[in-house]
């Protein structure tokens, strides 16, 4: 499943919190969240967010269980989709609440609290599917990709 909401304000976002809130999350799961920042027009947030998954290699986690948040200001869209392991055990009313909450923040300009409650939704989800593997190091880097 993936969904977009197609109108919210460009953000500014506390890149530590975010950072944080992602940390937090990926230490009670083996999966991974990834946050794209993109700043050039994009028509389809979604297929944006295929090729930002590809490029940063998100589909080549030991049990597909990625997911990425895709930020485009200029064009005010946003994606959140997932890896072939979470969309398998997930279901669409979890992507329909985690859009619906970042949604609601983005739209009273709060984006660093929807960032924030995205990412802890899909914390706890990926918690519930996909626990921690002690061997296992973080697979992906937490950090926030921008790209121009």
């Amino acid at each position: 499943m993936k969904f977009l909401f197609n109108r919210f304000f460009p953000p500014k976002i506390n890149r530590e919190r975010v950072l944080a809130a992602i940390a937090e999350a990926e230490t009670g799961t083996s999966g991974e969240i990834r946050v794209v920042l993109v700043h050039h027009t994009v028509e389809d947030s979604i297929s944006e967010a295929v090729k930002e998954f590809q490029k940063l290699g998100m589909q080549n986690t030991k049990h597909r269980n990625g997911v990425l948040i895709l930020l485009a200001p200029k064009s005010r869209k946003f994606a959140v989709i997932g890896d072939k392991g979470v969309n398998e055990l997930c279901g669409g009313t979890f992507w329909q609440e985690i859009v619906k909450a970042m949604q609601t923040a983005f739209r009273a300009r709060e984006f660093t609290t929807g960032l924030v409650e995205g990412i802890q939704q899909i914390g706890t989800l990926l918690s519930q599917h996909f626990p921690p593997e002690a061997d296992r190091g973080n697979e992906l880097p937490d950090d926030i990709v921008e790209r121009p």
